[in-house]
């Protein structure tokens, strides 16, 4: 960083262009690493959730059929008696 701001200040007006090609070059260092992080953390972020709902939601309904059908079928034998 030091040997960078003493290079322009040393040519500061005698060569305009290379001040800007040095410019361009640190814009897509830091562009190019931040959409490679972003896009590693957003695909795990949802496999991890539509793993976990599809599991919660399968026992639940698998609870509530067998406890719903045991109480119905009590109820109907004890009228009939």
């Amino acid at each position: 960083m030091v040997s960078y701001f003493r290079s322009i200040h040393f040519s500061s007006a005698y060569a305009n262009h290379t001040s800007k090609v040095c410019t361009i070059q640190m814009y897509t260092s830091k562009v190019y690493t931040s959409k490679v992080y972003t896009s590693q953390v957003s695909t795990s972020q949802v496999y991890t959730s539509q793993v976990y709902t599809s599991q919660v939601y399968t026992s639940q309904v698998y609870t509530s059929q067998v406890y719903t059908s045991q109480v119905y079928t009590s109820q109907v034998y004890t009228i009939q008696i």
